[in-house]
């Protein structure tokens, strides 16, 4: 754990402190990614850990690629996530405002059969 200071700043700036303050290589290969606003972090970090603080909300990764080591890269996309089912609706079989139409005592009984299974006992 290092001591880390970068101020909100571009990608390639704040990578360029990283390293220095905490000694790792970091690097990217895409020079689109330097103009890439990255926010503040301070604090006793790993490179590591300052690195996943730095690209929150970016939609880049850190990906160790050695001990002490990371590339910068565009995240994976995330495959479309299903949409929730909304909550169920919980079935009032006696709404407040009107009375039952069928008593249980009333309602239609069903009528089972036991089955016998081979080797159970009675």
């Amino acid at each position: 754990m290092a001591p880390i200071d970068i101020p909100p700043s571009r990608l390639d700036a704040a990578i360029r402190l990283l390293s220095a303050q905490s000694g790792a290589s970091i690097g990217f290969r895409d020079a689109r990614l330097s103009a890439q606003r990255v926010p503040a972090v301070r604090g006793r970090f790993t490179a590591g850990q300052a690195l996943e603080r730095l690209l929150l909300g970016t939609r880049l990764q850190a990906r160790r690629v050695a001990p002490n080591t990371y590339l910068i890269e565009p995240a994976p996309k995330r495959a479309a996530q299903p949409r929730p089912l909304a909550p169920r609706a919980r079935r009032n079989l006696h709404p407040p405002s009107s009375p039952p139409t069928r008593s249980w005592s009333q309602a239609p009984s069903a009528t089972f059969r036991s089955a016998s299974i081979p080797g159970a006992s009675r």
